[in-house]
């Protein structure tokens, strides 16, 4: 009885919590327009050239925002997608849910690791004068292998949940 009442306050939550990741999304994405259309309007361009900004600095720099958002909108993804599997499965052991936490690992390693060297060979090219370096982002790294450790937990789950199903 406790069991079911803890999984209906976890299913409630994460119902709610896929809400939440919705409006956010949709926020993120409604915002993501509205600085597209600011950029690309001659006006703001011109400002932005103005403002003292190095023309040639501008392209590198949008193409790691439009990178970073992007990975931060596949991960919000299937963070909605785990959430909403949650909320409707009678349990969180799942394959499914399994390859969602993983997926959740690789973008985030992606976002630590890939993101600055994709930044260096863009201002690379952009200044291939410059001195550069990478400077890989540790606290991602971190949180990757955190979130591929709890794939792990949940794999083992998966089995536990099987082994119990299979006794009763």
């Amino acid at each position: 009885m406790n069991e079911n009442f803890n999984l209906k306050r976890l299913q409630t939550i994460c119902r709610y919590g896929s809400y939440c990741i919705i409006v956010i999304m949709a926020l993120l994405l409604l915002l993501a327009f509205v600085v597209a259309i600011l950029l690309f309007s001659p006006e703001s361009w011109q400002e932005i050239i103005d403002s003292g900004i190095p023309e040639p600095e501008i392209i590198p720099i949008m193409i790691i925002l439009i990178t970073t958002s992007i990975i931060m909108l596949l991960v919000l993804a299937i963070v909605y997608k785990l959430m909403k599997a949650i909320s409707k499965e009678r349990t969180p052991f799942t394959i499914k849910n399994v390859k969602y936490i993983k997926s959740i690992s690789i973008l985030i390693l992606i976002a630590g690791l890939a993101v600055p060297v994709l930044e260096n060979l863009v201002m690379k090219i952009a200044y291939p004068e410059a001195e550069s370096s990478i400077s890989i982002n540790f606290f991602m790294v971190l949180a990757a292998i955190a979130m591929y450790c709890l794939s792990l937990v949940f794999q083992y789950g998966v089995y536990l949940q099987n082994e119990s199903d299979q006794t009763l």
